[in-house]
């Protein structure tokens, strides 16, 4: 093997002298100024435009000329360089091949390192997990799954940090279930919220929902609620209608002829046969109202209120007298 001092190599290249670039740059600003000066504050109107635009072109010509003066010692002063340069990057160029060549094998020697370890890492997080008692809670953490840090493959992070890492990891995701099932106290929702855990693993974001559906609750009861005291409401409203309308018929003549004009003539009619039918009825107060409704519909129809009543032998009878 060569020693530094045989490996080293001294470029002898220095610069020869101090550069300098003779000019006349006093004189040349001298005149600039002097032929700038009736051009410095010149105003033109409208009609001028043409003159103006004149002007302009002779400023951008006289300092074309300049700049092009600049460029061309610029690259007269830069050549010497741009050759040293070249001949460097040529050196260069072979020191890099066997750069390249090398730092292949160092790279393919770093992938196959952090490979092994990462195979390393999966065995300790599958020994870990095996580790735990409880058939419930090894399911439910191999479920949510251990987050693989990336960090672990570097070569300077310990075997222990590792280990130490997926524990805290396994007793975070198990404290979190414990939350969750106190919070819930035995609630339906629970299995529901699990299932939300093992794919977020965020605690904060699973209590939230848990929030959102007691209010949900909440809600959905007080709607029911209003409604079924809307439908109580209806139903008594229906109820006293049908009372009152009972009574109030039960009162009600019916009358047995039908008066003529005073110039009609009395017609002969046969009157259709009437039947007398006594029935019971059962059902919501809703429901018999809406009968009554349609049987008080029919103008030919009389309605009589029937009233239960019971003899001395525990007999049942229906008259259209309240009982006394």
């Amino acid at each position: 093997m060569a020693t530094a001092a045989e490996k080293s190599i001294i470029i002898s290249a220095e610069v020869q002298k101090e550069g300098f670039i003779a000019h006349n740059f006093d004189a040349i600003k001298n005149a600039v100024e002097d032929k700038i000066k009736p051009y410095m504050g010149l105003i033109f109107q409208d009609e001028d435009i043409r003159d103006a635009k004149g002007t302009l072109a002779d400023l951008r010509k006289m300092r074309t000329s300049i700049e092009d003066k600049r460029k061309a010692i610029k690259k007269q002063w830069n050549q010497p360089y741009d050759e040293f340069e070249a001949k460097v990057k040529e050196i260069v160029a072979v020191i890099d091949k066997p750069i390249a060549e090398i730092d292949d094998q160092v790279k393919d020697y770093q992938a196959r390192k952090k490979e092994e370890k990462k195979t390393e890492c999966e065995g300790i997080i599958e020994g870990i997990l095996a580790s735990i008692d409880d058939d419930n809670d090894r399911e439910f953490v191999t479920a949510c799954g251990v987050t693989f840090d990336e960090r672990w493959l570097d070569a300077t992070t310990a075997i222990s940090q590792v280990e130490k890492d997926v524990f805290d990891q396994v007793k975070k995701i198990l404290g979190d279930a414990s939350s969750i099932a106190d919070v819930c106290e035995g609630d339906e929702m629970l299995t529901d919220l699990l299932v939300d855990y093992k794919r977020s693993k965020d605690l904060s974001a699973v209590l939230r929902r848990r929030k959102d559906i007691l209010e949900a609750r909440v809600a959905a009861k007080k709607r029911k609620e209003e409604q079924e005291a809307k439908k109580a409401a209806e139903a008594e409203r229906k109820a006293q209608e049908l009372n009152e309308t009972s009574t109030s018929t039960e009162d009600t003549p019916v009358p047995e002829n039908v008066s003529q004009g005073p110039d009609e003539a009395p017609v002969e009619q046969e009157a259709p046969s009437r039947l007398n039918l006594a029935f019971s009825l059962e059902g919501t107060s809703g429901d018999l109202a809406d009968i009554m409704a349609i049987i008080r519909s029919k103008t030919d129809v009389r309605v009589t209120r029937l009233y239960g009543h019971v003899d001395s032998e525990g007999s049942s009878f229906w008259t259209a007298k309240k009982e006394n």
